[in-house]
């Protein structure tokens, strides 16, 4: 059992319309380099 970091390592954002009813659904990729911290390198779950 691995990662699946291509398919699961991104934010969700929803961008609501005020003209329309709905919205729409993006993704936008996770930086594994923040700026001002320290990384924690993802591992795998083993729960």
């Amino acid at each position: 059992m691995g990662r699946d970091d291509a398919n699961w390592m991104k934010h969700t954002l929803w961008y609501s319309e005020d003209n329309q009813k709905g919205g729409r659904l993006d993704y936008k990729a996770v930086k594994l380099k923040p700026l001002t911290a320290e990384s924690v390198p993802p591992k795998v779950r083993t729960f």
